[in-house]
């Protein structure tokens, strides 16, 4: 005799082999899919030719062979990990430069990434270049939340313990290296607010990285730190004082000369703080001329960063402006996203991020645009 308990789980099975019959042929395969059994594309289509149709499928291989390309991209943790491992003593002064080349040609073919950028200080550290890391450092001081979307590469070959242990072994080497302590105190703040979202933020008092209110106003005055690095100070007034401080910091430093002379520094400033000074705004859609035409797809999300901005702020004059000197953002917003979020996807660039962008606007049809996607 069964139990009372035993029922209930026949029943609850009989359920749910009646509702994966109610399932589309293509939704059991994409749940039940397993990369390492489709090494190519034709497995894949002979597999599911049957239950799409010639159109569907030819957009299906399309999806998994951008996929395929996806997972072949470098990813930096490796060579992060390998050269905090081998370290910077001299007595590995022949595999570290042989490393060193490999790292510089790996980034020249690459292109930009945060932990490229992480492997270029180390780099200038092992060579004893102080100058080359001061330079680097500024390119990170200058780079808005967003590219961190956009240029992360990181990985997912080590556990995040593993790196988060040798990216503080890193910053105490940049601790140990850098002679100037503004920069230092700069990068490692800049490195807080970029990662502030994760789930092990940077705790900077193991370096004295912290500023009062008070050391921030002052540390902006500095010649040489300031206004060129708008976008960081911006930043550590919001993370520090109450809006109305920042829009009046904002308002004194946004000024037309400024934005002409150091715009072009932080354009993704823009899109979070638009001037309200007319000859401001006009130095600012000079950049945004420059964006505009820009082939780049982190360039066109902070287009579409600003048009959404002005647009919730109701800076209803400001986007006509935008919008009659550039008849290709006239459309409405969600279709311009649309039309971004699935350039990006076909691109095979930022996927996770495009797919959750284009679920937020509602109007997509997650079996159809979205699902393939996820399965691969």
């Amino acid at each position: 005799m069964l139990s009372k308990k035993n029922k209930l789980d026949n029943g609850w099975k009989d359920f749910i082999n009646r509702c994966f019959e109610k399932l589309s042929p293509s939704f059991k395969f994409q749940i039940a899919y397993k990369r390492d059994d489709f090494k190519t594309s034709n497995k894949l289509a002979g597999k599911i030719k049957k239950f799409l149709s010639r159109e569907d499928l030819s957009k299906v291989k399309k999806i998994f062979k951008t996929r395929e390309k996806i997972h072949k991209i470098k990813k930096w943790d490796n060579s992060f990990v390998a050269a905090m491992k081998l370290g910077f003593d001299e007595k590995h002064k022949i595999k570290i430069y042989r490393q060193n080349k490999n790292i510089l040609t790996a980034i020249e073919n690459e292109g930009k990434s945060f932990l490229s950028g992480i492997l270029k200080i180390i780099v200038a550290i092992r060579v004893d270049n102080q100058a080359w890391a001061k330079k680097i450092i500024r390119e990170f001081i200058n780079m808005g939340p967003a590219e961190m979307i956009f240029y992360h590469h990181l990985g997912e070959n080590h556990d995040a313990r593993t790196l988060r242990q040798l990216f503080m072994q890193f910053l105490d080497k940049v601790n140990n290296f850098l002679s100037d302590v503004k920069w230092k105190k700069m990068f490692f703040n800049q490195l807080a607010i970029l990662t502030n979202s994760a789930e092990m933020p940077l705790d900077l008092d193991q370096w004295d990285a912290n500023w009062s209110f008070q050391e921030i106003k002052d540390q902006y005055k500095s010649q040489n730190y300031g206004i060129p690095y708008l976008g960081f100070w911006y930043e550590m007034y919001n993370y520090n004082t109450f809006p109305a401080q920042v829009d009046r910091f904002m308002k004194d430093e946004l000024t037309g000369d400024n934005i002409k002379k150091w715009g072009r520094n932080y354009p993704w400033l823009f899109s979070y703080y638009f001037p309200e000074n007319e000859k401001s705004q006009e130095e600012v859609l000079k950049i945004m001329d420059e964006l505009v035409k820009s082939k780049i797809m982190y360039d066109k999300y902070l287009m579409l960063q600003l048009l959404g901005n002005l647009n919730e702020s109701k800076n209803f004059k400001v986007l006509n402006k935008i919008k009659k000197r550039y008849p290709s953002l006239s459309r409405p917003l969600f279709q311009q996203k649309r039309r971004f979020y699935m350039d990006l996807l076909s691109k095979g660039e930022v996927v996770d991020f495009s797919i959750y962008q284009l679920l937020r606007l509602k109007d997509i049809v997650v079996e159809k645009d979205i699902l393939w996607w996820v399965t691969f």
